[in-house]
């Protein structure tokens, strides 16, 4: 981070862990492990329909979709998914 403006350091289904810091009506807020802000869309949050969403606090592994236009900020999924598909090893 710079000046507090996000830097895009991180590329599309790049690996990082994040800390859920609240939830918001359309998904979690998160930061990085380098202190990065941003959020997971409620599409992208794993579990099954009806699960309740990872309590603030919860450290969760996730992947890079990008950036919001707008405001810069780190856009990250949580599905199995996406972490299985973009495993180093798979």
């Amino acid at each position: 981070m710079e000046d507090g403006k996000a830097i895009r350091a991180r590329k599309r289904f790049d690996p990082v862990e994040c800390v859920v810091v609240g939830h918001i009506h359309y998904g979690l807020l998160i930061e990085s492990e380098d202190g990065e802000r941003g959020f997971v869309d409620r599409m992208y949050i794993g579990g099954a329909p009806g699960t309740p969403w990872p309590a603030v606090g919860t450290v969760l592994p996730c992947v890079v979709i990008g950036y919001t236009r707008r405001f810069n900020r780190l856009r990250v999924a949580t599905m199995a998914s996406y972490l299985k598909a973009t495993a180093k090893d798979a």
